[in-house]
Order: structure tokens, then sequence, then C-alpha cells
């Protein structure tokens, strides 16, 4: 090119035969769809064209011929950027010109541009021209940023995903800072999706994450790693109650009343906490797993609540993890032993049921009777196959029975029904099977549902329970008087007896409120044509004590403990023709 000018180029005219090289520039310049500068080094003056003037508002009436013009609207944060990439270019540092920045548009906004230029340089190397390109690339960055902020976030609630999350935790663990993670989830969450169904669900994680980043700190990572769960980075901890004020407060606000589709939820979430450093941990995945581990043990003492990790549940995990492995070879190899505890009439002192009552032959801890190892049962999905295989098993033996019962009506089998088990759409068509089969005499058979099981999913519960009364099953509610909506079930369900909770008669001959709640709920039951059951009986005097309020039945250690079939068959022939009183408790 013969000229260095970097004076606008006159206007071009097609009638003109000959175009000079000046002229075939301007043409160029103003056919081309990028933003063109062109400097001339040694006057210090840039021509902008006509689409970089448009670029950031101006029209060609504003044009200006300095560099100022150009950097006075460059982001300030990005001005020594751009500069700095200019200033190596031209003097030989780097192979060539691009750069990335913001500029203020004339209308007050900034646009981001992307820069790209070439010099001409003199025999001796020396730059005296600078041309290049501006272009806007806003757009196109604003998608690239949509597109990493998702891939780094949660697309339901926005929050940080497990990626983003896991690599702030890993900086917290590098900067060598005190920190805490707190790992969280929705009690009872499945019983929303399936009651109400996934969109109910998604507005309730929508809800409670709010609710969560409301309790938090600014500088706090909130992230859902998926599912129900969430977890909070806190760092730069200070004080260590500051974490437990923080989980008190998680807990509180999200516990608020929530209406959806014009139904009143109560959420609860469980949180296990781990507290870090540097020198505690060295990678996410440790704290993570342990803030897992108190999680687990927040809802293993009954949900709602929180639980800091310490080495003693580590050691209680891998206990667990080896039971649940041991558990499992036992179900497959049918291990489990059934025993039965008789249940009394305290009309005639006879046997007139026999609740079902499952045990283990441990190989190294012995006889483990149900409450060690159904709750673990139950938490790691076992609690079903276990079902399948203890209500036939149970019957079937049962049926045994009848044979000493000629001429008398043998007594019931009580069997209790866990969450899972109501959640289980095989169950009702398993029990409908064996009722059909002829295996089962639906009347002979009395379910016991406890009020937890209710509470987690009444929708699944009042739907089973109907189902099974349709069925000709007895159906008894039992913890009766631990919950705090007890009598309302009693008009909602089709119950035929009621267990009053050992929990109950332990206070009751001690606690004058404690007998005055059990007598009221006695009339209250037996108004309603409901038989009432105690549970736990262990002493005359508390025995004389339900005579007394005139309840009906009884089980426990005064009467018999739990025993293996060929033990409670002898008892049950002797005790078939004699009471287990002295004499009629009625006379």
């Amino acid at each position: 090119m013969a000229t260095t000018s970097a004076i606008p180029p006159k206007k071009i005219h097609a009638s003109n035969r000959h175009i000079d090289e000046e002229q075939r520039y301007a043409l160029a310049l103003e056919a081309s769809e990028f933003g063109v500068w062109d400097w001339d080094l040694s006057s210090d003056i840039i021509y902008y064209s006509p689409v970089w003037m448009k670029s950031i508002g101006i029209s060609n009436s504003d044009i200006e011929t300095s560099p100022k013009f150009w950097f006075d609207r460059v982001h300030p944060e990005d001005l020594d950027k751009l500069q700095l990439e200019i200033k190596a270019y031209l003097k030989g540092k780097n192979d060539h010109f691009k750069c990335e920045y913001r500029i203020r548009h004339q209308k007050g906004y900034d646009r981001v541009m992307l820069s790209q230029g070439i010099a001409i340089r003199d025999k001796n190397g020396k730059a005296i021209r600078f041309v290049g390109t501006q272009v806007d690339i806003t757009e196109e960055k604003r998608e690239d940023d949509r597109l990493i902020h998702d891939a780094m976030h949660d697309i339901l609630t926005d929050l940080p995903n497990r990626a983003l999350f896991m690599d702030r935790l890993r900086q917290a663990i590098l900067s060598r800072v005190n920190f805490a993670v707190l790992y969280m989830d929705i009690d009872h969450f499945k019983d929303v999706n399936d009651t109400l169904g996934h969109e109910a669900g998604d507005e309730l994680l929508g809800i409670i994450a709010r609710r969560i980043e409301g309790a938090c700190r600014a500088g706090d990572t909130i992230a859902r790693l998926g599912g129900d769960e969430f977890c909070v980075l806190v760092t730069y901890i200070t004080k260590g109650h500051e974490v437990e004020s923080l989980a008190v407060r998680i807990l509180q606000d999200v516990a608020k009343p929530i209406i959806i589709d014009e139904k009143e939820i109560t959420p609860n979430l469980s949180i296990g906490i781990a507290l870090g450093s540097s020198s505690s941990h060295t990678q996410p995945q440790e704290v993570l797993k342990d803030a897992d581990i108190a999680l687990y043990e927040a809802k293993g003492k009954g949900r709602g609540r929180y639980k800091f990790f310490h080495d003693e549940l580590m050691t209680e995990r891998n206990s667990l993890n080896s039971l649940e492995m041991d558990l499992r070879k036992a179900i497959q190899k049918e291990e489990i032993s059934i025993y039965y505890q008789p249940i009394v009439s305290l009309k005639t002192g006879q046997i007139v049921g026999l609740e079902s009552l499952l045990r283990w032959q441990h190989p190294k801890r012995g006889l483990l009777p149900a409450d060690e190892f159904m709750t673990l049962a139950e938490d790691r999905k076992l609690i079903v196959p276990l079902g399948e295989w203890a209500v036939p098993a149970s019957y079937k033996q049962l049926k045994d029975l009848q044979n000493l019962f000629p001429n008398t009506l043998p007594p019931y089998l009580a069997i209790n029904l866990s969450n899972p088990q109501i959640l289980d759409p095989n169950f009702l068509n398993k029990i409908n099977e064996l009722v059909k089969t002829g295996d089962i005499n639906p009347a002979s058979i009395q379910f016991e549902i406890g009020e937890r099981v209710i509470i987690a999913d009444l929708i699944n519960a009042e739907k089973t329970i109907m189902a099974l009364h349709k069925l000709g099953c007895k159906i008894a509610l039992d913890d009766f008087g631990t919950g705090y909506t007890s009598l309302s079930y009693l008009h909602r369900f089709p119950f035929d007896a009621v267990k009053l909770d050992q929990s109950l008669l332990q206070k009751m001959n001690s606690n004058q409120k404690i007998f005055a709640v059990i007598k009221g709920l006695i009339f209250f039951a037996k108004s309603l044509d409901i038989n009432v059951i105690a549970e736990g009986v262990e002493s005359k005097q508390e025995l004389d004590t339900l005579l007394q309020l005139g309840c009906d039945s009884a089980q426990g250690y005064y009467f018999s403990k739990p025993l293996p079939f060929e033990e409670i068959k002898e008892m049950v022939s002797q005790k078939n023709c004699m009471s287990f009183f002295k004499k009629n408790p009625s006379d």
C-alpha cells in the first residue's frame, strides 16, 4: 500500500472509471461487516470505520481520530490488559495481537469486543502503522457464559452443582482455613413425589433451596448435589458454635409450612456436619464422606435434626456395613427365625393372639432381637424381602396350631408393617395371592401399623389399610398414644384394635397425668368398639391397673418373652384349657 495516511477516504462515485488504491481501501471498509481501525503511529491518529463507530452507538458526525477516544471507552478493569497487549505486540514480544475487552456503549451499557490487528513495519522493523478489526462478541460471550453457568449449576434451583461445590471445597482445603460442610437431605421427600407428583416435588425443592440460602451467610456456598440432597460449605470459621447456629437456623427456616396444590406440607431436613481443615482432610471426597456418615446418624436418631461427625461414627458405620452384608447373606440363606409373643385376654387369661417377631442368630454376635437389625434392614431396603419371606412363613406355622383348637378359634397372628412395605406395590398383590390360594384366612391376621408409618405416608398408608380391611384382615394401630393425631386416626381408619405403647405403661403408676391419659384413651377407643391391647406389661402392678381401667388384652414379659415356634406351640397347647391367671380376673 503506497500511503500510510489515516485520513478518511473521499466518497466513491460510480461514474469514475478509475479507482485508485486509496478509494479501493475505503470501499472495502464500507462493505466490511467488521469494525476497522487504522492507526498511523507516527502521527498518533486513528481512523475508525463506520461499523466500528456504530458498534458503540456513535454516528459518523461524532467521529474522532485519537487513541484516547478508544481507550477512554474501555472498561477500567480491562484497559491495562488491552494496552499491555498492544505494547507487547508493537515491540515484537508477541507474534500476534488479539484481545477481548468490555467497551462502553453510547447508551451506557458495556459490550464485549474482540480486537485483532497487524502492524506495518519499516525496514528496521519498527511499527509505523497498526491496522485491525473490532468485532462485537457480546452475545457469543453471553451464550458461552450461560453454557459455563449451566455446566456448573443445578437447572432446577440455579444453585451450584456437585462439580462446582467439590471444586470450592477443594479450594477451601488448599487455602488452609477452617471450614465446615453441612450435608442435608429432605426427610420423606419421596412421599411428596409419590402423593402430589413430581411437579410438586420440584416446587418444594425450589422453595427449600431459597430457604437454605436465606439462612446462610453471603460468602457460603450452597449447592444441590442431586435429588433432595443439599450441601453448604462454610469457610473462615472462628467459633465452633457458628456452625451449630447455622444448622439450627436452617432447620427452623425450612420447617415452616408450605402450601403446594392447596395442600399444606411441613418439610424437615436431616443434617450431617463435618468440620475440616487442611490438616484434617486432603481430598473433598473425605469431607463429604464424613458429613454423609453424620447425616446417616441424624436420620437414625429420628430425622429433623443435625449431627456432627466424630471418629466413633466411622467405626459404627463400618460395623453397620459389615452387619448389612451379613444380613443379606442371612436373608438369602433363610437364617432368620420367627419368634412369637403371646397376646393374653385380660378377661379370660387365655392366649388370643401371637405377635410375630423376627430373630437373627448371628454367627459372631449371637441371637439378635428385631430392634438390633430391623432399622438397618429398613434403611438398606432389605425390609421388603424380609417381609416377603416372613408373612407366609409365619402363617404356615400358625396353621399348624389350628389342630390344637378343634372346637375354638385359634389365636390370630399379629404382623408389623413398615413404611417400605406400605410403599411396595407388590405387597398387596402377594397378600391377595395368599388369600386366593387359601393359604391365609384373612380373619386370622392382624396387621399392625405404627403411627410414624402413617404420618410418613398418609395417602399410601390409607390405601393399604383400606385394601387389607376389604380383604377381611384385622388392622391395629401400633404405638397408640405416642403421636399427636392418634384420635383422629381412630375416626378415619377401620381399626379393630389399638396397642398402648410401652412408654406410657412404664409411667402409668407413678404419674397421675399419664394415668389420666391412658384412662381417656381406653375409654375413647372402647366407645368406638375398638379393642385395646397393652404392650410391654412387666409387673403385677401394671396388670392390676390395666384391669381396673378395662383394658382388653396385654402382652409383655409378665406373661412371656418371645419364644421360638416349638416352645410357643407347647405353651399354646397348655394354655388352651387354662388361664394365665390363677382365677378369672373378672370374678
